[in-house]
């Protein structure tokens, strides 16, 4: 994507690709509030994995027990991660979590 908009904005350049990051950030937050509006950990869960860029189970609950200052249960955790990859907004990889969209993952680290 970088080389495209390279070629079709010489002039701008890193300007550019900037420019369709903040765009790009600036559509998906408004899917990203509805997202979180569906579970109290949504949002701190996608966070933790934005700040670390790929995250084990234990980080992610290390995250919310800071972020929300209570433990959910492991059948909570374990249920909005899987929610979470059903609907795409995640992917796992072994014991690794990851969000495979850098758009949403960059609009995700502009929300915190």
């Amino acid at each position: 994507m970088a080389c495209l908009l390279w070629r079709l904005y010489p002039e701008k350049g890193e300007d550019a690709i900037n420019e369709v990051k903040e765009i790009g950030a600036n559509l998906i937050r408004t899917e990203l509030e509805e997202l979180f509006s569906r579970s109290q950990y949504y949002r701190y869960i996608m966070e933790a994995v934005a700040v670390l860029s790929r995250a084990r189970w234990s980080d992610i609950m290390k995250y919310l027990m800071a972020r929300v200052g209570e433990r959910p249960t492991n059948a909570t955790l374990s249920r909005d991660l899987n929610n979470l990859i059903e609907m795409g907004f995640l992917t796992k990889d072994g014991d690794w979590y990851s969000i495979p969209d850098p758009i949403v993952r960059y609009a995700v680290l502009k929300t915190r």
